[in-house]
């Protein structure tokens, strides 16, 4: 078995083990918390369209947990220009993915 320390890991997969500030080993989990979106937990790869400021289609990257609610890390197709402006101030790339909940998206087809 092999333990990822949790300060120095750089990526960590559901099933990793690691170890924790206080020196304990915990097992990493897939995200868990209240989906809100009308269709089901998409997984990484999968695309969605983002409909929160219009931001279109994109892939998910990632998930994550905020208030209890599972959300979504889209990488977005075609950023429009006001965020990649809104990006460039705090010096992030337009390829960073914006975080939605599911009530901010929807599915789309295979291929779309």
């Amino acid at each position: 078995m092999t333990i990822k320390d949790l300060n120095t890991a750089t990526e960590l997969q559901p099933g990793d083990t690691v170890r924790m500030p206080d020196g304990t080993l915990a097992t990493v989990g897939a995200p868990t918390g209240i989906w809100s979106g009308n269709f089901s937990v998409p997984m990484v790869g999968d695309r969605v369209y983002v409909r929160m400021n219009a931001l279109g289609p994109g892939t998910v990257r990632g998930h994550f947990v905020a208030a209890g609610y599972l959300g979504l890390e889209v990488e977005i197709d075609a950023s429009p220009s006001w965020r990649i402006d809104q990006l460039a101030r705090v010096g992030l790339p337009a390829s960073t993915p914006v975080r939605v909940f599911g009530a901010e998206c929807a599915a789309l087809s295979e291929g779309a």
